[in-house]
């Protein structure tokens, strides 16, 4: 064998190698580049600011307030006004992909179909890896798997173009929820 054809036998093999490295990385740039969320259903979780129960926050504000002799800085009205010991769930909704993704609405759907929209999420606009919270009272699911005999499933997040982005299920609540979103991922017309 010669100088030459090994030669081109080294080159041809290290662009082959190359040509489909550089495929299956551009494929993996495309996917991620696409604007997607990512849901998260947290229940019974109670309201704590920096690792203290709000309770304890409102008294270290009014200790203060008495040693200082002047204000300080208040906590926000509706962070003061909860109740400590109020359970909540949250909505948690992520941009996973590379291009924003404006989050429209979280929802949360029950085993009977029906819905709930979370009336605290607000249309945003998310950036790469940022977050929105969605704060839903506990007692208001309760009540709604009482009055309807269901439970919750779990919950979805609406981006601006109508696409559904769901939470984690059970496993043996999966076909349940394929055929759910069949229903729910129907095109509607506007």
């Amino acid at each position: 064998m010669d100088a030459l054809s090994l030669y081109g036998a080294a080159t041809g093999t290290i662009g082959t190698v190359a040509g489909v490295t550089a495929l299956i990385l551009s494929i993996l740039a495309y996917r991620r580049d696409v604007g997607s969320l990512k849901v998260t259903l947290l229940r019974n979780m109670r309201l704590v600011v920096p690792g203290l129960p709000i309770a304890e926050l409102i008294r270290i504000q009014k200790e203060l307030e008495g040693s200082f002799g002047r204000a300080v800085p208040p906590l926000p009205p509706d962070l003061a006004a909860l109740d400590p010991n109020k359970r909540w769930a949250y909505i948690d909704v992520v941009n996973a992909g590379r291009r924003d993704i404006h989050f429209e609405k979280g929802v949360l759907l029950y085993e009977d179909g029906s819905t709930y929209f979370a009336l605290e999420s607000k249309p945003q606009s998310l950036a790469e890896s940022r977050s929105v919270n969605v704060r839903v009272d506990e007692e208001l699911i309760d009540k709604a798997e009482k009055d309807h005999n269901t439970t919750l499933l779990c919950a979805y997040a609406i981006d601006s173009l109508d696409r559904n982005y769901y939470s984690d299920v059970p496993k043996d609540k999966r076909g349940l929820l394929k055929r759910l979103r069949k229903k729910l991922d129907a095109p509607t017309k506007r």
